[in-house]
This record gives structure tokens, C-alpha cells and sequence, in this order.
């Protein structure tokens, strides 16, 4: 994998995929005032609802290269807990929310 300067970003999932990569930084206070940005835009940047006649659900998280001590476990639709995590052991996740 090829060296990432970045210790922090603000990427957006697609069902629990990475699609693309908002923002990153090294500090973490300058991700999260763009991630807060983001959040209380009046128009999300992505409002698809189906693609492909399936249910798309988009999320919005902040991922960092550091080691972070617990797990995020977010409800699903029928009101299960689920641990959340990033593919792979590089990342671990900060915060996510539905977006």
C-alpha cells in the first residue's frame, strides 16, 4: 500500500463500501470542523435512493490511520446492534452517521 501522509478523513460509504473520500488532514480538529460542514449542509451532496432497483443507504464517517481503543456499533433498520469497522486493518473508524 502506498504511504499515506494523512492520519485522518472524511470519507462516505455506500452500504457499508468506501466510495470516495471527502476530505483529509493531519489534524483531527480541522476534520472535524469539515465533517460538521458537511452534516448541516441543508442538501446532502447525495441523494440517491435506489441505484440499480436496491435500497442505497449512505453514510458519512471519519476514518484514521491511529489505533482507537473501542468499537462503534450503530442500530440497522430492524433494530439490531451491529459492530461497525473498516475493511481491512489499516483504518479504524471514528464516528459514522446516516447521511
Amino acid at each position: 500500500m502506498a504511504y499515506d501522509r494523512n492520519k485522518y478523513k472524511i470519507v462516505l460509504f455506500r452500504n457499508g463500501d468506501r466510495v470516495k473520500c471527502f476530505f483529509s488532514s493531519n489534524r483531527l480538529d480541522s476534520v472535524q470542523d469539515k465533517y460538521n460542514e458537511l452534516i448541516s449542509e441543508k442538501k446532502p451532496k447525495f441523494i440517491v435512493e435506489y441505484l440499480s432497483r436496491k435500497k442505497v443507504r449512505f453514510e458519512l464517517g471519519i476514518v484514521t490511520t491511529e489505533d482507537v481503543g473501542g468499537d462503534i456499533h450503530l442500530k440497522d433498520d430492524m433494530g439490531r446492534t451491529k459492530t461497525v469497522g473498516v475493511s481491512g486493518d489499516d483504518y479504524s473508524m471514528l464516528k459514522l452517521i446516516p447521511y
